[in-house]
């Protein structure tokens, strides 16, 4: 249990390897201030995970890709859905849409209209 979050998907072109885009990622959260307390899935003042990499697999100590609970988190798959509804997951070769069609429950996630970031 934790307050509400906004969370936001976005699509970026790089020419950076899946563990770069990483670095980048771990050093926009530890720049927006967050602080790593080593709770595993507790609030946060900013969370920036890499869910894919175009249609790659990759898997390593430190980074899985796709993102390994994408399919259960409807946080996740809600916005992706309206950015890339037809993208289709490599592992379990579902467009992004069929894996929120699956989801059990969609959970208490609500549509922010008009935010300015």
């Amino acid at each position: 249990n934790q307050p509400n979050f906004l969370n936001a998907v976005i699509q970026v072109t790089t020419t950076k390897e899946p563990l770069d885009v990483l670095s980048v990622l771990k050093l926009a959260e530890i720049e927006s201030g967050r602080v790593d307390d080593g709770t595993r899935w507790g609030p946060r003042s900013f969370d920036a995970d890499l869910l894919f990499y175009g249609s790659q697999v990759y898997k390593t100590y430190d980074l899985e890709i796709p993102h390994p609970r994408i399919k259960e988190r409807a946080f996740v798959l809600i916005p992706l859905a309206e950015i890339a509804p037809s993208f289709v997951d490599p592992v379990s070769d579902e467009t992004i849409q069929r894996l929120m069609d699956l989801l059990d429950s969609q959970g208490e996630v609500k549509l922010c209209q008009g935010l300015r970031l």
